[in-house]
Order: structure tokens, then sequence, then C-alpha cells
């Protein structure tokens, strides 16, 4: 691999890094929904949004929504999604799943 394939490999670390320290028990990564340290992971996160450009809020059930706006009204939308909550000792890079 070279340096350009790598470009953003670092800061995408460093974030992940940042986003494990918002757990119940550390040192592990326990972020259960709705717990004080899910509302500070998803306030990174929408950090992360707007400081990208994205408006970025929390909806009514605590899931955090970001969007780049199109100048045009028309045009089609792109979703994707995923969850900054997990299972108790989750690991720092991979998903919650059983």
């Amino acid at each position: 691999m070279n340096s350009t394939s790598m470009r953003f490999g670092k800061t995408l670390m460093l974030q992940a890094d940042r986003l494990a320290q918002f757990t119940e028990d550390p040192p592990r990564v326990t972020r259960r929904y709705l717990t004080p340290q899910h509302r500070q992971a998803g306030e990174y996160l929408i950090g992360l949004m707007r400081d990208a450009g994205m408006t970025a809020i929390f909806d009514a059930l605590g899931n955090v929504v970001g969007r780049y706006e199109s100048e045009d009204r028309n045009a089609p939308v792109l979703m994707t999604g995923s969850h900054m909550d997990s299972v108790r000792n989750a690991g720092r890079y991979g998903c919650a799943c059983a």
C-alpha cells in the first residue's frame, strides 16, 4: 500500500480511539443505548459531521442524523446508517454482533 491509499487511515484510527473513550466501564467498550456515554458519543459524532460540512442532530429516538444538503431540492438522496451503542465489552473497531 502506498501513502495515497492510507490518506485517511491515521485520522480514522484516532477518531475510533476517541469514540472508544465514551464507555461505561473503561478500558472495555460498553456503550448501551440512551446512557450518558451513548449521548456523549453522539455529540462527538455530530461534531465530526458538522466539521465536515453536514447538518447533524439527534432525532426523537436518540439517533444521530447527518445530512449533506444539495442546492437542488429535487436531487436524489443517498441514505446509510449504523449504530453507536455496543454490547458489553465490545471491540473497539468491530460491530456489536454476537
